[in-house]
């Protein structure tokens, strides 16, 4: 995958050995995974001098152990590397500041007025195609006081000659014009002025930890939208750490539900070690109601208890489910400038779904296209595709091809025919991104999201991957709210009434032909349907209302019209002057166990049965399109069938009576 801002992992494998010490990481500013070639120096032999200066509020340090802790490193993170080895001459300024917002100007020489330089020495930038990160130890360590920081760098390597720039991992919004950079290449000088840029490089700083009692709740895992009629029991997690020096025992953590739904449970953490994280799992959570859930995770107080909780929304819906926090609207997803793509050989992106313990079937996977490719994306294409949870494709559906229309809004991608979901069972959904699009997929970078994998475009083994949050989510049917349409005849003459009915999953229905409202009780209707010429087709929909308010899936039948003059002429299925009018069928014959079915009857038509010595045996008068004759109380042998319309047309039809 290619993005304009790249991901970046977590960094859990590089610093946990480093936290179990008397040693805490802060990531600040905190990492958006945006990206940039100019936040620090970029290994190119076009930017050989390198300049930048940054503030890093208060508000962003507040989990930096106590105050007045001594940073001892200072890690830099990269989405991507260069290419070629390039070592530079490196400067870091530090410096405390009261300051809410960036003050220091354009100037160099104003900038790094009243700033110390902890570190002057070698610096090379990772060779890497993918993230890695640099730790940088401080010459002189730096006492933070508990307000803001200020960051300068200076850069120069004239032998610089990467020709794929380094992309340093950046916040894009937390502070607007919070930083200034500026470059030239390898004729010099260095940059005097600087320009603007709400890109701030995200580093970890690494502080010596006197906190004995530090705790927080990080990672809330929890769908972002899930379905009260997948009967699902969502269990949710969060992960504590330990940031404390020692270990600590008997930890309470806590689940709050409220909003929609309402949920209480609470766990015990008997006890965990210094610098480690545990996962929580707490009882499972089943939603009743539409709407936003607000779900927090909490510790008790402790030294510092701004990081003592984290919270998650969460939207309970009747048939979408995705992973994405419910308050990611559309223009999430495009104003980052990311997205997912698709290399030469094409690929689909998908996230992990396991389904609940009602019967259902996939009816789309709607999406965000970003607009910030608007020219590169249109005329490519997506559709939705169903793995199950190896990779291996069972179903795609209609493909879109990217219009104007379809740039940052939600667009729905359907299956024609909708794939069964069998219950409890783990699938991928997703879309396929044929070969060379560019960034049809829209992202709000998170880190640390985890669900998203991708497959190969023919199907095979997913792949876990960490892009943030992609803009994808499954709209599901249910069987519990499927309903079907009915009619005593689908076939009837000009004028002749019939009765809708409506049965399945709904507690109201509704019918409707065209615009008009039909009058009903209990889905049970009465019409009349009506056609400008001697034949024609009229169609009647129904619409249900499931349990929950949920709408139930819409229903159409067909009732086919003929006029009530010649050939319809009031009779059914008979002879008219010689001709058939409809085609009536008696099967089986012989009859099964002494029964047969007449069908293609149309208006109003007796049935009379004779036998061989002329005496009636069975009669019955029907407007039914079909009518079962039963005569398995007569003997067995030949039988006469006369069937007359309500214009006296009649047709006979022999049969063999056979029980």
């Amino acid at each position: 995958m290619k993005k304009i801002t790249l991901s970046l992992l977590l960094l859990s494998a590089l610093f946990g050995k480093m936290i179990s010490q008397p040693i805490v990481s802060w990531n600040a500013p905190p990492n958006e995974q945006a990206g940039s070639n100019f936040a620090l120096a970029s290994g190119g032999n076009t930017a050989v001098y390198h300049r930048a200066a940054f503030l890093i509020k208060n508000s962003e340090l507040a989990g930096l152990a106590l105050t007045n802790s001594v940073i001892t490193s200072v890690v830099f993170n990269y989405l991507q590397g260069i290419n070629a080895a390039t070592i530079g001459q490196f400067t870091l300024y530090l410096q405390n500041t009261a300051d809410a917002t960036y003050l220091k100007g354009t100037s160099w020489s104003t900038i790094i007025t009243g700033m110390t330089s902890h570190y002057t020495g070698n610096y090379s930038i990772p060779v890497s195609n993918g993230t890695s990160a640099t730790s940088l130890a401080l010459s002189t360590t730096f006492a933070y006081t508990g307000g803001g920081i200020y960051v300068a760098c200076n850069w120069q390597c004239p032998t610089a000659n990467a020709s794929q720039l380094a992309v340093v991992a950046c916040n894009s919004s937390g502070l607007a014009g919070g930083a200034v950079r500026g470059e030239v290449g390898s004729a010099g000088p260095a940059p005097a002025t600087l320009t603007v840029s709400a890109f701030r490089p995200s580093i970890n700083l690494l502080a010596q930890n006197t906190a004995t009692n530090e705790l927080s709740v990080s990672d809330v895992k929890a769908l972002g939208k899930n379905s009260k009629l997948a009967g699902f029991s969502e269990v949710i997690t969060a992960v504590v750490k330990n940031s404390s020096i020692g270990a600590l025992s008997n930890i309470s953590v806590g689940l709050g539900i409220t909003g929609a739904n309402t949920f209480l449970n609470s766990q015990t953490i008997p006890s965990i070690a210094p610098g480690a994280s545990l996962l929580v799992s707490f009882a499972a959570f089943t939603p009743t109601n539409n709407g936003i859930n607000t779900i927090q995770v909490s510790t008790l107080p402790d030294q510092f208890p701004s990081n003592n909780s984290a919270v998650w929304s969460q939207s309970t819906t009747c048939n979408n489910v995705r992973i994405p926090s419910a308050n990611l609207t559309a223009s999430n997803f495009t104003s980052n400038a990311n997205g997912a793509g698709a290399s030469a050989s094409g690929l689909i992106y998908a996230f992990s779904y396991t389904t609940g313990t009602s019967t259902s079937s996939l009816g789309g996977v709607n999406c965000v296209i970003p607009g910030f490719s608007n020219a590169a994306n249109l005329g490519k294409q997506l559709y939705p595709v169903l793995c199950d949870d190896m990779g291996n494709i069972i179903a795609t559906g209609s493909t879109l091809t990217i219009a104007a229309n379809n740039m940052d809004v939600w667009n729905p991608m359907l299956f024609p025919t909708k794939p069964a979901l069998m219950p409890n069972t783990a699938y991928l959904v997703g879309l396929g991104i044929p070969a060379n699009a560019y960034f049809p997929i829209g992202n709000s970078p998170q880190n640390g999201v985890i669900g998203f994998y991708q497959v190969p475009i023919t199907g095979g083994s997913p792949t876990a991957i960490n892009y943030g949050n992609l803009a994808m989510e499954a709209s599901l049917l249910f069987s519990s709210t499927t309903i079907n349409a009915a009619a005593n005849k689908t076939l009837v003459c000009k004028g002749s009434a019939i009765t809708l009915s409506a049965t399945g999953g709904a507690t109201t229905f509704t019918w409707n032909s065209i615009s008009s409202i039909i009058p009903s009780t209990n889905g049970i209707a009465t019409v009349t349907p009506a056609i400008t010429g001697l034949s024609g087709a009229v169609n009647y929909t129904v619409n249900g209302t499931a349990t929950g308010g949920c709408t139930a899936n819409k229903a159409v039948i067909t009732i086919s019209v003929s006029s009530s003059s010649p050939p319809c002429s009031g009779g059914v299925g008979l002879v008219v002057n010689g001709a058939t009018v409809y085609d009536v069928k008696l099967s089986p014959n012989p009859s099964l166990n002494g029964k047969t079915t007449i069908s293609g009857l149309v208006g109003v038509s007796t049935i009379t049965v004779y036998n061989m010595l002329g005496q009636v045996v069975y009669s019955k008068l029907t407007n039914d399109e079909t009518v079962l004759v039963n005569f398995e109380n007569q003997p067995s042998g030949n039988y006469l069938i006369k069937i007359t319309g309500d214009s006296n047309q009649t047709k006979t039809i022999k049969i063999v009576n056979q029980n």
